[in-house]
């Protein structure tokens, strides 16, 4: 009877486990993940080099639009990965590997799940039955289990506070001027902490740098922007994110700023 009794026990957890499982899997979104490639950023064609890349934020405004029309924006996960940056180049190499149907490479690439979708056309023409198709599919064990990652590196930690900057960016000289007072203001030891960190078509692999950087903070859906300030677990992009953090800095305060293993 009692061997019994813990049985049943057993198998009503192991139902009620299994209930709420099936429930949280069917609230999980669909993943979509777009990967176009966007080579001339606001950094590069206009008068404002601290513009973001406008490519990639122009595709975006038209996935969100397509999936907010649908009224199924809320059913995908999504994403945009630039392959302009090598490791998101290399993620879709390998995508496009182990895809069960080989095919050439036509930009935009779109996953939905594990459904693949090349070209502008064949992207308008089956993004959302692919969203509702995958949808049913949620239950398989890969969902369940997180199969899908993000692009990591490893990681060290520095003490010392990270300054991304570009020449001839005006967002960066007021930036740089208000942090000039804020050093006089503390005894001139604030820059004794900072790294300056120059990007721009001069400096080879800085702007993959940044995106590392972005990546490892969890903003790499944001574009990119100078200027960019890593301190202290947190990733401060734009003049009023660096403002509202340093207004009230503890120079005496440690510092365990996360950075790519690759940081130099």
């Amino acid at each position: 009877m009692k061997r019994k009794m813990i049985f049943g026990a057993v198998l009503f957890l192991f139902l009620a486990g299994g209930i709420g499982a099936v429930w949280k899997i069917n609230r999980v979104p669909v993943p979509v993940s777009c990967y176009i490639y966007d080579q001339c950023g606001g950094c590069s064609v206009t008068d404002h080099p601290c513009n973001a890349c406008t490519g990639e934020r122009q595709y975006r405004i038209k996935m969100e639009s397509m999936l907010e029309e649908a009224g199924v924006r809320d059913r995908a996960e999504l994403k945009i990965y630039n392959v302009l940056y090598s490791f998101y180049r290399n993620d879709l190499t390998k995508a496009m590997q182990t895809s069960s149907e080989p095919a050439q490479m036509t930009y935009p690439a779109v996953f939905v799940g594990s459904t693949m979708l090349l070209g502008e056309d064949e992207v308008e023409a089956k993004l959302l039955s692919s969203i509702k198709a995958e949808g049913t599919f949620r239950k398989k064990l890969g969902y369940l289990l997180g199969i899908q990652k993000e692009t990591h590196m490893g990681s060290r930690e520095i003490p010392r506070i990270v300054f991304f900057t570009m020449e001839g960016c005006p967002d960066c000289q007021e930036a740089k001027e208000w942090l000039d007072g804020r050093n006089e203001e503390l005894d001139h030891k604030l820059y004794e902490k900072f790294d300056l960190y120059p990007v721009g078509s001069g400096e080879p692999g800085s702007w993959e740098m940044l995106k590392k950087f972005y990546i490892l903070y969890g903003r790499e859906q944001e574009s990119l922007w100078v200027p960019t300030i890593i301190v202290n677990g947190r990733c401060l992009i734009g003049m009023e994110e660096i403002r509202d953090y340093f207004e009230d800095y503890d120079i005496d305060g440690k510092i365990n700023t996360e950075v790519p293993n690759d940081y130099e």
